[in-house]
């Protein structure tokens, strides 16, 4: 299994987009043991005082592929669920002013939960996928891929 993700992705304003989109997206990796399913609990990580998270789309490849044209992703495409981008900001600050990895802030046991995933054929438009986050209640987050600088076609291909 590989887990991809792709960073500083979305902007607030759709006219920001043009400015911004220069063909280099941010690419992460998290490793399978940051994975939490099926609802589980999830241990604070004791190496950080800064833990925050971003309410995410989750893409799921339901077939291998290598150099895939942006005509042809819709077809990788199986399933779409939501997941939840758990960071460790100080160490990623620290990561980030000597140029490091990323991987602790972001790789960490737990820091990938995800939900169940929808089939594909759930979404009507790929380009226009509402998706919010609350907790206890209180609006945390709102999103839709038309605020994506690199949508899914272009991440995949």
């Amino acid at each position: 299994m590989k887990i991809l993700g792709i960073g500083k992705n979305y902007v607030n304003n759709l006219e920001e987009i043009a400015a911004i989109k220069n063909g280099t997206q941010i690419i992460f990796s998290k490793p399978e043991s940051s994975l939490v399913l099926d609802n589980n609990d999830l241990e604070y990580p004791s190496f950080t005082d800064q833990l925050i998270y971003e309410l995410e789309l989750v893409v799921k490849i339901g077939k291998s592929g290598k150099n895939i044209s942006e005509e042809d992703t819709e077809s990788y495409i199986s399933e779409i669920g939501l997941g939840i981008d758990y960071t460790a900001k100080d160490i990623l600050t620290a990561y980030r002013d000597v140029k490091g990895p990323w991987d602790l802030a972001k790789g960490f046991d737990g820091a990938a939960p995800i939900s169940k995933f929808h089939l594909i054929e759930k979404f009507e438009d790929l380009a226009n996928i509402n998706f919010d986050l609350k907790i206890n209640g209180e609006q945390k987050q709102v999103g839709n891929t038309s605020k994506m600088i690199y949508n899914f076609k272009e991440i995949i291909a």
